[in-house]
């Protein structure tokens, strides 16, 4: 992402780029938490089901 990239509207009113990312970073932070990694069974999305 270029730096002349973060003030560009998203879909989202309240948020341009940059104050999106902001938000985003914020919230993975206050979780605690790190995405967990899945396997599937499945390469088929549809019919794909978590273990």
């Amino acid at each position: 992402m270029r730096d002349d990239q973060l003030g560009w509207a998203t879909p989202c009113a309240e948020y341009d780029v940059r104050a999106l990312l902001d938000h985003l970073f914020q919230a993975v932070v206050a979780s605690g938490r790190r995405p967990r990694r899945r396997t599937w069974i499945s390469a088929t999305p549809r019919t794909a089901r978590r273990r």
